[in-house]
């Protein structure tokens, strides 16, 4: 077993390296563009933005080769929408294992804290494979409606004089969407360049009406989906 991780912000870093040490796996970053990967069984773990999967993630699980696939989907406390079904239909891999993780909320620049002992029941579910179906979540009525864009409009991103151009953000960015510090309307506010700028010339900022939505509509419960009994 290998788990595989697209982490933004740190949060999903930090479930996907709880579950390779509970696992005794190792874990592996996904990468814009990387190579077909194949494995037995294969945890994957994504941050959810918008109630969706990041393009990055459907790319790799597309080509992805597995005869089995545990999913874990990483969201800041809001709604994981369908996001878990919505990656499960880029894999041919039977799904044995899946639980959405809340965690905090990078708009809401909180740490990544999450409750590891709410996972038990997905561990267990890989210690004991069977297949199992995903049932329809509850998800808003716009979640699939021009996520980037709302994305986009409600959060900037700022560049301060400390920015030496050295091109870090470029290179770490999945969308290939920075330039110096300046994105293009293929960002999608995953903030990976803000994390991984040398300098701290790369800052956030969420619109007042945005931060307000979200501490009014906070969840954070994690939710491990069961087999059915027969």
């Amino acid at each position: 077993m290998k788990v595989y991780y697209f982490s933004g912000s740190g949060h999903t870093a930090a479930v996907a390296a709880y579950a390779a040490r509970r696992l005794s796996c190792e874990a592996a970053a996904i990468l814009p563009d990387m190579p077909e990967q194949s494995e037995r069984t294969a945890l994957v773990a994504f941050p959810v933005y918008c109630e969706d999967v990041p393009p990055v993630v459907k790319q790799f699980l597309y080509k992805l080769r597995a005869e089995r696939i545990a999913l874990l989907a990483v969201y800041g406390g809001i709604s994981f929408g369908n996001s878990l079904q919505r990656a499960y239909k880029c894999t041919n891999a039977a799904l044995i294992a899946a639980a959405a993780v809340a965690s905090g909320h990078t708009f809401l620049q909180e740490d990544a804290a999450f409750d590891p002992a709410s996972l038990e029941p997905f561990f267990a579910c890989l210690a004991a494979p069977v297949p199992i179906r995903l049932p329809a979540c509850r998800a808003h009525p716009l979640a699939r409606l021009f996520p980037g864009l709302r994305s986009r409009m409600g959060v900037k991103i700022l560049r301060t004089d400390a920015c030496t151009a050295c091109k870090t953000c470029n290179a770490a960015c999945p969308q290939r969407a920075m330039h110096c510090g300046k994105p293009d309307a293929k960002c999608i506010r995953c903030m990976k360049c803000v994390h991984a700028c040398p300098d701290k010339a790369l800052a956030f900022a969420p619109r007042p009406v945005l931060v307000r939505w979200l501490r009014k509509h906070r969840r954070g419960d994690t939710v491990v989906f069961l087999p059915q009994k027969t």
